[in-house]
């Protein structure tokens, strides 16, 4: 089923707004990636949507891939193998989220990360916690300098 001319004009001016926003190959990711999402829901394979729509199994794939920018014909031929429309490929909107919100969800991910054991990703705390379990670097033994070329430690 095409999709009528009036949703292709939107599409149009859609992926225009998108470009504006982001970058051109940022949408054909997302729009690549929607696309394989679709086909794997469909439960139809690389071949089988290349026989059905007569795009090669190579496009198809720099498609999904993000690797090509194809023409709206030839997404709507893919899209009518898989019972989809064009604004499926549209991609998300941009959430916005306050530094409030931010910060909580920094904290609770470092509350989850300290009750695992994994500790803080500071540097000096992880040295810490090396010399509080009792491990040590394979570079804490000796070691060739590469400077005086002789071996150290």
């Amino acid at each position: 089923m095409y999709d009528t001319p009036q949703s292709v004009v939107l599409y149009n001016k859609r992926f225009m707004e998108y470009s504006n926003n982001m970058d051109k190959d940022l949408y054909l990711l997302t729009a690549g990636a929607l696309l394989q999402q679709r086909r794997d829901a469909a439960q139809l394979t690389l071949a089988e949507v290349s026989r059905r729509s007569g795009v090669t199994i190579a496009h198809l794939s720099r498609i999904e891939n993000g690797l090509a920018d194809p023409r709206l014909s030839t997404l709507q031929r893919i899209l009518d193998v898989m019972g989809g429309r064009l604004s499926d490929l549209e991609a998300p909107r941009i959430v916005t989220v306050s530094v409030d919100t931010v910060l909580e969800r920094r904290a609770e991910g470092r509350e989850r990360i300290d009750r695992v054991g994994l500790g803080s990703s500071d540097p000096n705390d992880r040295l810490k916690r090396k010399e509080r379990t009792g491990l040590t670097s394979p570079l804490s033994g000796p070691r060739w300098d590469h400077h005086d070329h002789i071996w150290q430690g």
